[in-house]
Parts: C-alpha cells; sequence; structure tokens
C-alpha cells in the first residue's frame, strides 16, 4: 500500500495545484488507485491506457495508446513469453487472486519455504527483543545481512 498512497499523495498534490498544475503523464500497475476510486474526479485527470486484443488465448499489444483503464493484467502473459517457469506463474496468479478477494495468502508448502519462515521469525522475534535505545541496531542489521549473504 506505501507505493499506492504515494503514488495518490502525488497526483492529489499536483490536482491541488489547479490552474498551476503542470502537465504530467504517469505510468502505474496500480489498478486499486481507479478500482477503489482512490483519486478525485477532475477535468485536469485523464486515464489512458496502451490496447490490446486477443487473438484466441494470445494477447496482442497494438502499441496505441488510447482513453480508458484497463480492466486486466497482462502480466502473467508476459511472464510466460518472458519464459518464466510455469509454476512461478500460476503462483503469481494464485497469489493475485487470493489478494483480489481480500483472503491471506498461505505460504508455500516447501521444505525452503518452510525453513526460510522459520529463520525470518526468528529474526523478527530477536528484533522485538532489542532495546532499541541501549542495542547495537547497526551492528544487528550487519549480522543479518551477513547471515543472508
Amino acid at each position: 500500500m506505501d507505493g499506492v498512497s504515494l503514488f495518490c499523495a502525488i497526483i492529489r498534490y499536483w490536482l491541488d495545484q489547479r490552474e498551476h498544475c503542470p502537465m504530467i503523464l504517469s505510468s502505474t500497475h496500480f489498478h486499486s488507485v481507479i478500482r477503489r476510486g482512490f483519486l478525485p474526479t477532475s477535468p485536469l485527470l485523464q486515464f489512458q491506457m496502451m490496447n490490446t486484443m486477443m487473438d484466441g488465448e494470445e494477447v496482442v499489444f497494438l502499441h496505441q495508446l488510447v482513453d480508458g483503464v484497463t480492466s486486466k493484467s497482462h502480466a502473467s502473459h508476459v511472464a510466460t513469453t518472458a519464459g518464466l517457469p510455469p509454476e512461478i506463474v500460476q503462483r503469481s496468479l494464485q497469489v493475485s487472486s487470493l489478494l483480489n478477494a481480500g483472503k491471506p495468502v498461505p505460504p508455500l508448502n516447501s521444505k525452503q519455504s518452510q525453513e526460510e519462515y522459520s529463520r525470518l521469525s526468528a529474526v523478527v522475534d530477536e528484533f522485538l527483543e532489542l532495546d532499541l535505545e541501549n542495542s547495537d541496531v547497526t551492528a544487528f542489521i550487519k549480522q543479518i545481512a551477513n547471515t543472508d549473504s
């Protein structure tokens, strides 16, 4: 949400400048900005997107800027086309679907992910035990960085 908040704050700042608002071209993949109405309606604000069409299961990028907002991300198609392993693309679709439904995202059930979760849980527990006023926080961070290497 930090990125969405920052993006919206910047756009709102410029919209508040009214007649002094410069011409700005901004690109984002924050679909929630539109879906959730995070930006005000303004004659100074216009939404455009790159036009696409479907050819069966294939996405065809037309390389034309048109008025409107996209209703669908083509990230999984681009990832598949770029050669990412199918299991990674499938996991991204699963995570996206769960997030869009407001449901929790379970960790992968692999030994490596369980070990990583345990390791990171221990780091969080250790951090929460630090006395931030009297402990050497820099040394703690360096210790974590050295452990990750």
